[in-house]
């Protein structure tokens, strides 16, 4: 195994000196996530590889690659990285683990969690998100609207948001509609599958899921460009210059562990948004208006799509 050392002026070889200065615990205390709290739990007793930590945090790999890629912008290296033939393995740089000593009661380190009660200080109301509650509620609102007997109208309701007649959508139902789109944006995984399990009860679940596969895709696209601005870009070129919607795998996967299944979402994705906009918007301002909350935190690559979009379709308008 090579191991590739991210510690930086972090490391000392002065086993009593601490590496956590109040500034450097500041600059923590301000950047870590919720999200990247639970990976460094995970790490806490020694290495693991991405796709082991993908599977406990219930999260798929794109998703957890873009934590990973947002953990790395620290300015404090946060993760030390190996690899091990195709795996690559993460563990805490020594600056992380004496912060979880001194933040995190309950920890111990390398040992095991001290009480499952003190456990609860770094789980702390996970599932109970500002866009899981906003969801919930409004989910509850559209269920008081709809009543007993309203499967039909909120499978109507569904169909006229996703199809561009949102006009005829009323406020509750759109309301919920967005907050759940909100929490795929956000990458929470757990809140959606109970979101999901909600709509399933009420028979809305697999037309949900159907017209969201767009959105999906869409993320997984916004996940490579935070792993590789190039590669995205040069998937955008490939999807708009084969009409078969063509893009090369094999230069995705050079660039980054996408599976297949990633990559064809992210065309899948990008197919559909293409698909809504034909014959209703024509121009760059309208494209990046009408997508730009499915590209949160990526307005370069929603600039640069849209561009490619009026130039195909839309050139003689310009």
């Amino acid at each position: 195994m090579t191991d590739i050392n991210l510690a930086g002026d972090n490391y000392s070889g002065n086993g009593d000196a601490s590496l956590l200065t109040p500034e450097k615990e500041g600059i923590l205390s301000g950047f870590l996530t919720k999200q990247m709290l639970r990976l460094i739990v995970l790490l806490i007793k020694g290495t693991l590889t991405n796709k082991e930590l993908a599977v406990r945090m219930g999260l798929s790999s794109s998703a957890l690659s873009n934590i990973l890629q947002r953990m790395k912008k620290c300015e404090i290296e946060l993760l030390a990285v190996s690899r091990e033939e195709k795996n690559v393995l993460y563990s805490l740089t020594p600056i992380v683990r004496e912060y979880v000593e001194k933040n995190l009661p309950g920890i111990q380190i390398p040992d095991k969690i001290q009480t499952s009660e003190k456990i609860r200080l770094v789980r702390i109301n996970q599932m109970e998100t500002v866009e899981w509650r906003r969801c919930k509620e409004a989910l509850e609102e559209l269920r008081e609207l709809a009543g007993p007997e309203g499967t039909a109208e909120l499978l109507e309701c569904c169909t006229f948001y996703y199809t561009g007649s949102q006009d005829k959508v009323p406020d509750a139902a759109r309301d919920f509609f967005e907050a759940l789109e909100e929490l795929i944006i956000e990458e929470q995984t757990q809140q959606t599958e109970w979101i999901l399990n909600r709509l399933e009860e009420m028979g809305l679940k697999a037309l949900c899921q159907k017209y969201l596969k767009r959105l999906v895709g869409v993320r997984k696209l916004c996940t490579l460009d935070t792993v590789n601005w190039e590669a995205a870009a040069r998937f955008t070129d490939d999807f708009f210059l084969s009409e078969d919607r063509y893009v090369s795998i094999d230069f995705l996967k050079s660039c980054y562990d996408f599976s297949t299944e990633d990559i064809i979402d992210m065309a899948m994705g990008l197919s559909e948004i293409i698909k809504a906009s034909v014959g209703r918007i024509i121009s760059k301002k309208d494209f990046i208006a009408a997508w730009s909350r499915y590209f949160k935190n990526h307005d370069k690559l929603v600039f640069y799509i849209g561009e490619k979009y009026v130039n195909q379709y839309h050139r003689n308008t310009l």
